[in-house]
């Protein structure tokens, strides 16, 4: 598997692909833009993901909020909706899927 990497631009939606782990999430952490509108961020090329991910996405989007922005995590994996179900923090990511059965279950 691959690092994680973040590729596109802020106003067309960004892509994050590889792995979201603990080492990734450390890389990753200063490389997101920030922006004071909603961000996309695609992840539907995440190979695989961990508590460390999660608490990457909520970093994002809480200094995105500071900024004015917002995050919209866009085809996240199922790992990911499963782990922030189980971590309670479900709610507090704004995540748009295809399949409505996998959110607010």
């Amino acid at each position: 598997m691959n690092g994680g990497r973040i590729s596109g631009e802020p106003r067309a939606g960004l892509r994050l692909a590889g792995t979201l782990r603990a080492a990734d999430a450390v890389m990753l952490l200063d490389q997101l833009p920030m922006a004071d509108q909603p961000l996309r961020l695609d992840l539907s090329d995440v190979e695989a993901i961990d508590s460390a991910g999660l608490a990457l996405l909520l970093e994002w989007q809480q200094r995105l909020e500071e900024a004015g922005g917002s995050l919209v995590v866009v085809s996240p994996p199922a790992a990911l909706v499963r782990l922030a179900r189980i971590s309670g923090v479900d709610t507090l990511l704004n995540i748009e899927t295809n399949d409505a059965g996998m959110i607010g279950e």
